[in-house]
């Protein structure tokens, strides 16, 4: 029983992460959907929310099997946002998407 509570869960994180992927980096490659879910893992503030693909819960059930693309980055933002956010030390990724288009900062 305390197997399939496991199991359950972990589904349910999958699926809530895979939402966000989805929310945050629409149209985007396998990289940059990793990138949102390791900036995740240590930043949980997050505003995406769509409805996932299944490239997206492939990536949110899988993301911790692959090299971090953001090299520790802490930040996942548009370009715009950079002005507003003073703090932001070194660029460590950025990806050009069909929707959208992000830089890993940490």
């Amino acid at each position: 029983m305390l197997e399939v509570l496991l199991l359950m869960s972990n589904l349910l994180a999958a699926l809530a992460l895979a939402a966000i992927i989805a929310g945050e980096a629409p149209g985007c490659s396998v990289e940059a959907k990793l990138a949102v879910a390791n900036v995740h893992s240590r930043n949980a503030v997050w505003y995406g929310d769509a409805q996932p693909t299944a490239l997206d819960l492939y990536v949110a059930l899988n993301w911790q099997q692959y090299p971090d693309p953001t090299h520790g980055a802490t930040y996942l933002i548009h370009p715009t946002d950079r002005e507003r956010m003073p703090w932001l030390v070194e660029q460590t990724g950025a990806w050009t998407c069909a929707s959208t288009e992000l830089e890993a900062w940490r």
